[in-house]
């Protein structure tokens, strides 16, 4: 299938349902494991199964998965160090509503709502935004067995702080 088109291709849908049929073909499941990402500061735990039934009302996904980030919030970034995500059986479990929903520098509710640390999954000392800076430091990584644990600072985080700390475990 040539997925190389533009808009004078015929049938330009086609790619979609062409695409689709690959991976219910050739990958009936995109299960990932455990990782953590050092380079980019991102720590992920996962767990679970997707089973794909010939009835698709008999799927079943019991995959889930918690996430911290600790990586870079200069920049592009926001003031979001640990943040903590969580997704279960096919579901946003704990959305990040500080998210922009619009991509401009000069968008009010962006500046006011969206890029506070207060709107991301973390926790705040004094009701104050997080400094900015670069990525934090994974203390502690494991999947091995039943019990999963990941462990990370970010001391920078906050200049009132001596820790600013998120374990999960």
């Amino acid at each position: 299938t040539n997925i190389y088109g533009d808009i004078f291709s015929p049938e330009p849908e086609a790619v979609v349902e062409d695409i689709q049929q690959i991976i219910d073909e050739k990958n009936p499941a995109l299960e990932l494991g455990s990782r953590n990402l050092t380079g980019f500061g991102l720590a992920i735990l996962r767990d679970g199964d997707w089973v794909k039934a010939a009835n698709s009302a008999n799927t079943v996904d019991t995959q889930r998965d918690f996430y911290i980030y600790y990586g870079r919030t200069s920049g592009h970034g926001h003031p979001d160090k640990l943040t903590l995500g969580v997704h279960a059986y096919g579901l946003d479990m704990g959305a990040d509503v500080g998210t922009p929903e619009v991509k401009t520098n000069t968008d009010p509710h962006r500046f006011e709502f969206i890029e506070q640390t207060i709107t991301h999954n973390t926790v705040t000392v004094n009701n104050t935004a997080q400094s900015l800076y670069d990525y934090g430091d994974p203390l502690h990584f494991d999947d091995a067995g039943q019990v999963k644990l990941m462990d990370v600072s970010a001391p920078q985080a906050y200049a009132a702080t001596d820790e600013y700390r998120r374990t999960l475990v």
